[in-house]
Order: structure tokens, then sequence, then C-alpha cells
């Protein structure tokens, strides 16, 4: 009874035992020659027949207890990039007094995945008490939130006639990006409006605050307001203070995911959508721009403008978890949100539709943050502004031909 209530608590689950294609066919000779030797009555095939059959038994049997003592532990990265190859990590452990596991395949139990593109990795021999690391490369295709629920182990030694399996439940989650593609212009230029000046928005949103630079003599031309008259009065001398214009690089990106999941257009066109807006994101984020994020949708998302590199893993993951099946108003959102002034910058809206919606949001943004540019897709104007990836000519889930990942103690 502890047996098994160890086995329930660690989530242990036997498989059973199946046939393998050779045994199968093996199995199919010994029969043959069983029935010949019974038919002819000849001894030999009677021994050879029970020596052919004492095979299938040791594969049945050895190898189990060892496979019910093995333990592993799955390390998954906080987020992913779909489309883009990352690491698996396994530690797996034979927690067994004395039997050494031999020949077991790791087989990680993905949803929706055929297991031959499953991530797999092979243990040649793991002794009793020893550990191991296993790094797994994987691509997942599919962006927003995966359930990963066990692993299985597999073996087929000594003779490859039949393979054992248990599964051990490890109940974790991958969090999958949007595929990120190539913006075409810089991101000053994608949140240039049609109706904003040039100089407005290609530099960026200015605070309008000044930083003391220095003091130098008055020189014909200069603005009188900037004379300092203080020290003036002091030297004698006309001086100036010499200021330089506070200006930041700040845009915002917002989203409108309304969609509807039944339809596999609508589905298509918001995962465009995402994946161009974190396009946009990484982009403006590798210049040193700040970057917030306004997204409507369960829950609604408004993240103030930041920046560095430990800024853009939480704005994707935010795109990497939105739900799109719903008909929520951004332009209402952003009414009730009171919007500080010195969040006042450039704004990029991506939508998957070209709709009076998707305009109340954009004049909703206009009025409240500054110039904004909407960005529709699938629209005309949208190949110009950023190129995704075609997901038909994405690599295969499991980048090995072999369909299993390479092992590395």
């Amino acid at each position: 009874m502890a047996f098994f209530s160890r086995r329930k608590s660690r989530g242990l689950r036997n498989e059973g035992v199946r046939l393998t294609r050779g045994g199968a066919i093996f199995l199919i000779g010994i029969l043959l020659i069983g029935l010949t030797a019974v038919d002819a009555d000849i001894n030999l095939l009677l021994l050879m027949f029970g020596f052919c059959a004492g095979a299938y038994v040791v594969n049945a049997v050895y190898g189990w207890r060892a496979l019910r003592h093995l333990s592993v532990r799955r390390i998954v990265p906080e987020s992913v990039i779909a489309g883009q190859p990352f690491q698996l990590r396994y530690i797996v452990s034979n927690q067994h007094r004395w039997a050494i596991a031999r020949s077991v395949i790791l087989e990680d139990v993905f949803p929706r995945v055929p297991k031959r593109d499953s991530p797999q990795a092979f243990i040649r021999s793991l002794r009793p008490g020893e550990s191991i690391t296993l790094n797994v490369p994987f691509v997942w295709q599919d962006r927003g939130r995966i359930p990963l629920f066990a692993v299985r182990f597999i073996s087929r030694f000594p003779f490859n006639l039949v393979s054992k399996a248990v599964r051990l439940r490890t109940e974790q989650e991958l969090i999958v990006c949007p595929a990120l593609g190539r913006l075409l212009i810089d991101p000053a230029s994608a949140a240039r409006s049609p109706e904003a000046s040039a100089g407005a928005s290609a530099t960026g949103r200015s605070h309008g605050d000044d930083e003391y630079a220095g003091i130098r003599e008055y020189r014909q031309g200069d603005s009188i307001r900037k004379i300092y008259w203080r020290r003036s009065a002091r030297t004698g001398q006309l001086v100036i203070r010499e200021t330089t214009k506070i200006v930041n690089k700040q845009y915002w990106c917002a989203i409108d995911t309304r969609s509807s999941a039944r339809d596999r257009a609508s589905s298509m066109a918001l995962e465009k959508t995402l994946s161009a807006a974190a396009t946009f994101i990484c982009t403006a984020l590798e210049q040193g721009a700040s970057v917030g994020l306004v997204c409507n949708g369960d829950p609604l998302v408004i993240l103030p403008p930041g920046t560095g590199r430990a800024y853009r893993p939480r704005l994707l993951r935010e795109l990497g978890l939105r739900v799109g099946d719903h008909e929520d108003s951004l332009a209402a959102h952003i009414r009730r949100h009171p919007w500080p002034v010195r969040w006042q910058a450039p704004c990029v809206l991506f939508s998957p539709r070209d709709d009076e919606e998707t305009r109340d949001a954009a004049s909703c943004l206009t009025r409240t943050l500054g110039p904004t540019r909407v960005i529709v897709a699938d629209a005309p104007g949208f190949a110009a502004v950023v190129s995704l990836p075609d997901p038909t000519t994405t690599r295969s889930p499991n980048p090995d031909a072999d369909g299993r990942g390479r092992s590395a103690a």
C-alpha cells in the first residue's frame, strides 16, 4: 500500500507494454516456429521457440523497476517567441537503490503535437542515485498560454521487442509571445500620423524641460530672454545661460484586440496585429526609446512608458496572453482612464479591423496622448510598415531531423 501511495503522490501512471513493429514481426515468426515444432514434433524447434518466447518475457519485465523510480523536473523559460527555437531543460534522477535505467527515451507530452514531433531526449544509462540534465531544443508556432501536463519515460531495452512506458504528472505552463517580424521603417516614422507635422513626431516627445549646459558671453542675435541678469550684474558684462531641450523618445503602442474566435480570418488578422505590435515594441526598445502599452480585453492592460531590457519581456508576455474573442470597446476605456500629462507621446494603434470603432479609438488617443497613426492588418499600407514571417515556411516543431532532441549532461 505504501508503494501505491508513493506512486499516487508522485503522479506516476503506468502506460503498460506495447509491441514494437519489430516485435510484432518477431512474434509472427516464433508462432510459426512453434506451430511447426508441434506439428513436426521437432525438439530443436521447440527449444528455439522457448528461447524466443523467453526473450519476450525478459524484454517485458526487465527495466520496469528502474523506470518506475525515475523522477523529472522540467525547467521552462518564462516566455518564448513563436516560431523561434528555445531550450527545454529536464533534470532526471534515478531514485532506485540498485537498478540501472538503460536506453530510456524522455518524451514531453505537449497538447496538439504529434508524438513524433514532441520534445524528446535519449538517456543511455542512469545509475542509482545519479542525475542528468537534458537540454532539448524545440519550436512552438502558436501564440498563447500552453499547458504542459506530463513527461513520459519509454524503454525498449534490451531487445526492442516491446515498449514499456510510464507517465509522470508535471503540470506547468509555457507563455508563447507573438512572432516577431521586421519593421521596415523606423519607429518615429511609424508613429507619424498623416495629420501630424514631421517635427512633432519624428523626434519623439519633448517634455518642455530645459537642462543647464553652461554660461557664455552675450552675442548679437541671442534672445534677450536668455540673459542671465543676476550674473551679468555681478560681472558687468552681459552673459546668457545656455540650456538644452530634454527630448525623450517616447511612444505608445495601442492594440485593439476585437475579433471572433469562430471566424478564422478574424483570428488570423488578430495574430498579424499582435505580431506587428510586438515588432514595433522590440524595435523601439532596441533604439533606446520608452514604450507604453494600451490593450483592451480581459483584463484591460495599460502599462506606462518604460525602457530597458527587462521591460521587453513584460510587454511581450502581455501580448502573448491576449485573448481576442470579445467586442470590448477600446475607445470607452480610453475615455474613462485618467492620463497624466507626462505620458503624452506619439501613438501607434494596431487593429485587425478598419471600422468606426477603430477610428473612434484613434480619435480618443489623439486627444489624450498625442498624434496617433492607425495600422490595420492586411490593409494596403500594412506591408509597407512591417514584414511578418510566413507561418507556412517556419521550421518544424522539433529542429532535429530525426525528431529527437539532443541530450547534454
